[in-house]
Formats: structure tokens, sequence, C-alpha cells
């Protein structure tokens, strides 16, 4: 996530190896994530901590108020396939730390056209996972492409038939999506998630864009914002645009991964954009 692109290069790899009982005491066991109806506000941490891959040793958070969504894996869809590289790093939380799987997708052939095989293959995948792991929230990350669009919308409406009735869909979306690209509006999905990092060509265009228009996917859900750590210039304008305080949940990603004073840090800036501690 430090660049997107970098990101998508990182994420491809990886089996998950950490030990069952640090899965089942650390990350599964937690019983504290939010439970949604579509367009409800979450109750649950507002502040999300992205745990990619790096190996995180979370148990400095103690709060309540914190949340960490790790990554679980990549989906790489061919034209008729689906398969899941599973997380190769170690996570450590705190018993009671509220927990869930963020999957990301990527195209093993991003100029060819995805079948619906492809796209129901991937949706199995995340059941298949979540009926191993049971949680209350999944996250897909998909930078979706123009003519990816209509067969995502149809993944997102199959993976939500699916899943349990108390178990959230939270989807991320680029920041231009939440702005001035919107296509959203029929995504049956209770959380978006505008990312507001790693903003690459359009990043003056995006910025802009918050001078008159609030970030908003359209969709009827609830609206959250990702930061990132060491985009301390870009942060500074969602500040200044009250974007940060009007998201109902921030999403934090680290690109050299946590450690405790990084995790003060944007504890500090989050509430920097909230009002609080001032």
């Amino acid at each position: 996530m430090a660049k997107r692109k970098v990101r998508k290069k990182a994420l491809i790899c990886g089996t998950l190896v950490a030990t069952g009982a640090l899965l089942t005491a650390a990350v599964y066991s937690s019983k504290v994530a939010p439970q949604w109806q579509t367009g409800t506000p979450s109750k649950g941490p507002r502040l999300v901590i992205w745990s990619w891959e790096h190996d995180d040793n979370l148990r400095f958070i103690h709060s309540g108020d914190v949340a960490v969504a790790y990554y679980a894996g990549t989906i790489t869809l061919g034209r008729d396939t689906a398969s899941l590289a599973r997380r190769k790093n170690f996570l450590r939380l705190s018993e009671g730390t509220a927990a869930f799987p963020v999957f990301r997708i990527e195209l093993a052939h991003p100029h060819e056209e995805i079948s619906d095989l492809a796209f129901t293959s991937a949706c199995n995948l995340v059941i298949d996972y979540l009926q191993q792991h049971p949680g209350k929230e999944v996250q897909i990350d998909f930078d979706a492409g123009a003519r990816d669009r209509k067969p995502y919308l149809a993944f997102l409406r199959n993976l939500k038939s699916k899943l349990p009735a108390q178990t959230a869909l939270s989807i991320t979306a680029l920041g231009s999506w939440c702005l001035y690209d919107k296509w959203l509006q029929q995504a049956p999905v209770n959380e978006t998630v505008a990312m507001m990092f790693s903003l690459g060509k359009d990043s003056r265009e995006t910025l802009a864009a918050l001078e008159n228009h609030a970030l908003d996917s359209g969709a009827p859900c609830q609206q959250s914002i990702g930061i990132a750590l060491n985009e301390r210039q870009t942060n500074s304008i969602l500040h200044k645009r009250a974007c940060i305080k009007q998201a109902r949940r921030v999403y934090a990603f680290s690109p050299m991964g946590w450690t405790k004073s990084r995790y003060e840090e944007i504890v500090a800036t989050v509430e920097k954009g909230t009002g609080e501690g001032q």
C-alpha cells in the first residue's frame, strides 16, 4: 500500500505460516468486530490499523477504540480461474482486539477480460476462508478497471448473498470513485473506504476536488477513509478539508509495518483530524 503499484506487486506472494495457536488466540477469536446493516453506521472501533505484508506485533494496542484489518492474502484472477496466495507474515494481537481479514484482488493478465467464472471462483475462495475462520466482517481491495466494474459488482452481490447475515462487507475505493468518477451506487456493501494515499497521477485532481465535494461513493452505506502514515502532506490537506472528521472510520496504513511509535503517531494524526486533543 505504500504506493498502490508497488503494493500490487508485493501482495501476490504469500502462504500463511503463523501458528494455529497464534491465529486462534490473537486474530480469529476476536468478538468485538462491528455488526452492520446496510446504511447503518457501525458501533465498533473508529480507528482501524491495516496490517499488511509485515510481521506485526500489535500487542501494544489495548484500546477498544482500535481494530485491525489484516491482509489475509491475494486472490489472482485468470481468465476463467482464481487462486488464493495466503498471508505469510505473523500477526500478534492482544486478547479482545477486534480483527478481520482483507483480500486483495489482482489480475493475472490485466489486458484480458475476466469471465464470470473467475469471479465466482474468487467468491468461493473468500467464503471457504471465512468458513475456516468465522468473523463479523470482511474487506475486499480491488482497483477495478473500467471493463471490470460490471463483473466486480456482480461478484460483490454474489459474495454478499453468501455471507452470513451478521457479517459486514467492506470494500476499498479509489479516491476518484468517491469524488468525480462514481460508479459504486449499486454496490451491495456496508462500507466503502476512500483510499486517500498513493494517489499517483490523479493526485492533484483528486485533492482539488475536495475543495467542493465531500468523499462519498454514492453507495447506500457508511463512508470511511484510508490514510498512510508517511503521507503527512496529504493528511494535512485531508485534515483541513475535514475528511478525517467526517469519515465514519479511519483506516491507517504504514509502509514499513507498525511499531508503537508509529501507532502513536497515527493516533495523534486521527485525533487532530477529529478535533480531539486540541
